[in-house]
Formats: structure tokens, sequence, C-alpha cells
């Protein structure tokens, strides 16, 4: 959609009202809106049952990733697990995040300044609330940062990082607080690598989170959708 309005991607707010006429979202959003104003007053013949379920049928036509993510999506609204994302200041991490608010998928929490998320979500004009469906850990002054470090130096100390080295990585690496808040219990998954060099983070994951048993490394996959339909690529 960016590139049809030359890189600006616009979200519905005060500086847009009115939807361009090749916004892909008007199809989901708009023929949502005609079905559920022509079953209030009556005009429809045959009613909809699952809201839910058609404009899931019509996300489908609009984004091609839909079908194959139908069923993950499904899974997670069942069991809404806690979701810490590293790099919660990020827009298109706030953007993603209001989506998964609105479907329900997990419970958000961003790590970073919650003034500047709040400036952040206020520009971008998404209807995020910190406290209310999203919760923040904030990066400069966390009452579980000593708790934080301590549990990391108890991990690492052994292998050369001392208490100093912990304490300033604890300040100024949210992937890594991530990966504590996951092994605490505080999340039950994370998110990251929007910013910053791959092996970096996954170092820094691979310091507190361990592998499973019998599990020797990791990997990762890759989805990709082409006419074909989709490829899966290690």
């Amino acid at each position: 959609m960016g590139s049809a309005y030359g890189g600006d991607t616009p979200s519905f707010g005060r500086e847009y009202l009115i939807p361009r006429p090749f916004d892909r979202r008007l199809l989901v959003e708009l023929s949502a809106a005609v079905a559920q104003a022509a079953m209030d007053s009556g005009v429809a013949s045959r009613p909809i049952d699952d809201m839910g379920a058609y404009r899931d049928k019509l996300a489908q036509f609009v984004y091609r990733t839909s079908l194959m993510m139908k069923p993950g999506y499904d899974r997670a609204r069942s069991d809404k697990q806690r979701v810490v994302y590293a790099e919660g200041e990020e827009e298109v991490v706030l953007q993603a995040v209001q989506n998964v608010v609105d479907d329900g998928l997990a419970h958000p929490i961003l790590i970073g300044r919650p003034e500047v998320i709040e400036s952040r979500i206020e520009r971008l004009g998404l209807r995020l609330k910190i406290g209310e469906n999203v919760e923040v850990t904030n990066i400069n002054d966390d009452p579980r940062f000593n708790e934080y470090w301590q549990y990391y130096h108890g991990l690492t100390g052994r292998r050369g990082v001392t208490v100093a080295a912990a304490k300033n990585l604890m300040r100024s690496r949210p992937t890594l607080i991530a990966a504590v808040m996951v092994a605490r219990g505080e999340a039950d998954a994370m998110l990251t690598g929007i910013v910053g060099r791959f092996h970096k983070k996954l170092g820094y994951v691979r310091s507190v989170l361990p592998l499973e048993p019998k599990v020797t490394s990791t990997s990762a996959m890759t989805g990709v959708i082409n006419q074909q339909g989709v490829r899966p690529t290690a």
C-alpha cells in the first residue's frame, strides 16, 4: 500500500478521515460496515451470524498472508500470551501492536521510555493505552532493574561478565531485558530484531534462554508467498 501512496502509509485519524480510493483496507472496513448497517436496519435478507469470520474472509482477498496465518491467529486468540516487544519505541512496532490489540492476539509488553512511546502513539493516531491494553517496561527506571542485572550476572558471571557490565547491559540492551523477562516468567514470548544486527540479538537471547533438550542449534524459517503459493525456506 505504501508504494501506491509514494511511500506514505496513512492511518485513520484526525488527518485521514476520508479513505483514499485505492486504500486496500476499504474492502474489509467498508464492506463489514455496510453489512452491519444492513442487518441493523433490517434490510439484509440473510444476516451474517459471525461478523468476525466474515471480516477474516474479506481479509483473505486483500492480504495473501491471511489464509496462511489464520490457524496461528486462531490459536493465539484462544490462549492469549504475554509478548514482550524489545523495540517498543519503534513506530512500525507500535503499528503492529495496534493490530495485535485490535485482533485480540496477545497481551503486549513494550520496552522503552514511556514518554517516547506515548508521544509516538499520539503522533501515529493509535488507540493504544498504557496500563489498559498494553504494558510498558521502562528501560530507564524499572523497579526490577536490580533483580534483572543480578539474574543476568548469575548466568554469565563465570563467562567473564562483570557486575558493572551486567548493570550497563541491562540499561542499554532491550533485547537482553526481554530475554530476562521471558526467563523469569514475566512474559511468555519475545520479539526483537527491527533494528540492530541479527547475530548480536541472537547472542543476547542465547546468553539467557537455553535451547530445549536434544536441540543443538537455533534455526529460522521464512514463508515466501508467490504465484505458486507458499514456499517455506529454512
